[in-house]
């Protein structure tokens, strides 16, 4: 009995060891994600401008000297609404902070981040689908990979 009780005792410090050891890495893979959310939201304005200057471009090429600024105005609003990314980088954010909170309060969050990271995965494609510089490219990769990192090991804790 004695044996067995310091075999289990060192089992369960060994698993102890390696939760740790996961909890650590799984919150620097978030950490990195969550530089990526914020290096979107950075590119954001520069994302929509550069949106509103091809469609600019592209009026004036149509249209010429007829082209009008109300018109091009309108439409860029619009089209906008539909291509601008604030609305994702909000998401994420809000996945980043559950999957913080799942691994800093919950002794088993195994599962539950592998469905916050597929919901993650969703607003990054999006963010990538959108995307219209090779910087924000860049990091929708890096993010992809974090994400993937962290999926992988959420199948590691139990």
């Amino acid at each position: 009995m004695e044996v067995f009780e310091k075999a289990m005792e060192t089992f369960i410090d060994d698993r102890k060891r390696e939760g740790e050891n996961l909890k650590k890495d799984l919150l620097e893979k978030l950490c990195n994600l969550e530089k990526c959310a914020d290096f979107f939201k950075e590119w954001q304005p520069k994302m929509e401008v550069a949106f509103k200057e091809n469609i600019t471009k592209r009026f004036n090429e149509l249209l010429g000297d007829s082209a009008d600024e109300n018109r091009i105005m309108t439409e860029t609003a619009a089209l906008l609404v539909k291509y601008t990314i604030n609305e994702e980088i909000v998401r994420l954010k809000s996945h980043l902070k559950a999957m913080r909170d799942e691994i800093q309060n919950n002794p088993a969050p195994g599962k539950k981040l592998d469905f916050i990271c597929q919901e993650a995965n969703r607003e990054i494609n999006t963010i990538g689908s959108k995307n219209q510089f090779a910087e924000v490219g860049a990091m929708v990769v890096t993010a992809k990979d974090s994400l993937e990192n962290i999926r992988e090991q959420s199948k590691n804790v139990e």
